[in-house]
């Protein structure tokens, strides 16, 4: 095989290497401080930055505290500067960069140069890894230390199989339990994964017949492997009444097949996954020296899922560290694919008589066209995930109202998720002037898909799902300057409402009103929260938005105008009609 075993066009790497790390700060660190803070990014900040160190790593109650990263968010981030947003990001956007060029180090691991370049680009390119790199969660830096983790057992198996040298070989082990520790505690889920690619390490790599005889060389592993159960197990049981509180009331419990199929195409679809694990599975059944090491990395994932199916199941993004597994599977594979299709079928084929030889400049040719080829569905893949995880940026859109004449009177929709992000605004007068809208509302402007509302129950920090009434067509498409946004309008309720359409609920307070009139709203059932807005001037003014299906509404038409008329419209009733 050509540079099988080394790396004679090194100045590739390099040149590739380069180019890669100014496009990666490009896309992953000019955003940071654009893009408004998230739902989850907030309540790390507003909850958890906050704490002393003892009480960031013991207060795991709530699954948000990614304890490593608060952390490092508490260390990084700088209060009162225009950089405090990209500060708390910062540690997100450094270990997801880090992520990508660990594989220069570790190059060794790979056959050729085409594996090294697949893996830089297959991370570079990832949609998952690229928005969560941009975004102030632990998720990024649990699949840096994981990866980290990965590449220490490796590195202690070629050291163990070609040069066994004790000082080699504890330096592994040491790297190994300072990463796995540090993954472990990265988020609360890291457990899982590090438990599992060190179970299928030990299961693939034991040396079964003649452990007695390797045992010099096996011990420092070991030791490790002890090493971190004893970390894992002094800190979790300990901390395990908050982490199973977290646990049951984030995870869901799936049971069914259909329940089981549709939870592992999410994970593998939202965190753009299924290509890395075709060519993974592909790579494993071609014969090749990595053939070993994709399986090793694929029965890691397989691990993961399996104990996660047979506990409790969170939402795509917790998989995100599957990265550190089917990437660097799927690199290794799109290796042996390659060299695979060059030796069948032109570049080594051994000449016959009448067969046209082919040219050295021609061989290159086709080895780019090959690897372009395989790398294109990486490409599109990863910009096609990173569009839908990353939200519409609020600001932007405040900015476009502001300057459309057109829409004085709308009042955007977002995600209830966005609901403590449109309380904490960075821009103030942003906040008031969206705040102006409400009193004169009569129609919705929708930044999410038109047929579903996402709402959050009242009083809990749980998600769900409202159908919309079937809607013909938008009374409107206003294009904000970003994007065509449907225009919805609304009506007062002055008559019987069928029980398939949607009731909305705006209120509008001073502080002052606040308390009086939210235990009005507490009382009304059925209604669940869209948005919730606070300026932080002074008098403080408050706005939300709830909704609800008429069906669950106990309230009749004319008590929701008497309600609108003793709250001097602090309190409104809009409805939201099915299409005739």
């Amino acid at each position: 095989m050509e540079n099988e075993n080394g790396f004679k066009n090194s100045y590739l790497l390099i040149g590739t290497g380069i180019l890669l790390l100014c496009y990666n700060l490009f896309i992953r660190f000019t955003p940071l401080n654009g893009r408004t803070l998230e739902y989850d990014e907030i309540y790390t900040i507003i909850n958890f930055v906050p704490l002393s160190f003892q009480q960031i790593f013991t207060d795991v109650a709530t699954p948000n505290n990614h304890m490593l990263h608060t952390l490092a968010v508490k260390l990084c981030k700088i209060p009162d500067s225009v950089f405090f947003t990209a500060s708390t990001r910062f540690p997100a956007a450094l270990a997801g960069l880090l992520s990508i060029f660990l594989f220069i180090p570790f190059r060794k691991h790979f056959q050729s140069i085409y594996g090294v370049l697949f893996a830089i680009l297959l991370f570079a390119f990832n949609g998952a890894h690229i928005h969560f790199s941009q975004t102030a969660r632990g998720y990024s830096l649990l699949t840096f230390f994981l990866l980290l983790a990965t590449f220490s057992l490796l590195e202690y198996e070629k050291t163990e199989r070609e040069n066994p040298s004790r000082k080699k070989l504890l330096l592994w082990a040491i790297f190994y339990f300072l990463s796995a520790c540090a993954a472990s505690v990265s988020v609360s889920s890291g457990v899982i994964f590090v438990f599992a690619v060190s179970l299928v390490f030990l299961l693939f790599t034991f040396p079964y017949k003649n452990w007695k005889k390797e045992w010099k060389i096996l011990q420092y592993l070991f030791y490790a492997f002890t090493a971190v159960g004893i970390f894992i197990l002094s800190y979790f049981l300990p901390n395990a009444a908050k982490f199973a509180q977290g646990s049951n009331s984030f995870g869901v419990k799936y049971t069914s097949c259909p329940q089981i199929i549709s939870f592992l195409y999410a994970v593998l679809h939202d965190n753009d996954l299924i290509y890395p694990l075709l060519v993974s599975c592909a790579g494993a059944y071609i014969s090749g020296r990595s053939r070993k090491k994709i399986l090793w990395l694929l029965f890691s994932a397989f691990t993961v899922l399996l104990i996660t199916l047979l506990t409790r199941n969170g939402p795509s993004r917790v998989y995100l560290p599957l990265c550190a597994f089917l990437l660097p599977a799927a690199a290794m594979g799109l290796e042996n694919i390659v060299f695979y299709v060059k030796e069948k079928y032109f570049l080594y084929a051994k000449e016959k008589e009448n067969e046209e030889k082919i040219p050295a400049g021609n061989k290159k040719l086709l080895s780019f066209l090959l690897f372009l080829l395989l790398f294109i569905p990486v490409f599109f893949a990863g910009n096609t995930t990173h569009t839908l995880l990353t939200p519409y940026d609020m600001n932007l859109l405040y900015h476009d109202l502001d300057k459309n004449p057109l829409l004085t009177n709308v009042m955007p929709v977002f995600s209830s998720t966005d609901s403590v992000a449109l309380r904490s605004l960075h821009d103030r007068n942003a906040a008031r002037k969206l705040l102006s809208r409400v009193p004169h509302t009569s129609a919705l402007l929708f930044t999410f898909p038109l047929n579903t509302l996402h709402t959050m129950e009242r009083n809990k920090e749980t998600t769900s799902s409202m159908p919309l009434p079937k809607l013909e067509k938008p009374a409107a498409e206003i294009f904000t300057g970003r994007k065509f946004l449907p225009l919805v309008p609304l009506q007062k309720v002055t008559k019987p409402y069928r029980k398939d359409e949607v009731i909305f609920l705006l209120v509008f307070l001073v502080e002052k009103e606040y308390i009086q009139y939210v235990k009005v709203i507490q009382s009304l059932k059925g209604f669940r929260h869209l948005n919730y807005l606070q300026t932080i001037d002074d008098p403080t003014l408050y706005a939300g938005l709830l909704a609800a299906k008429a069906e669950e509404v106990t309230l009749s038409p004319e008590e929701m105008l008497s309600l609108e008329e003793k709250t001097n419209g602090r309190i409104r009733f809009r409805l939201l009609q099915k299409a005739e």
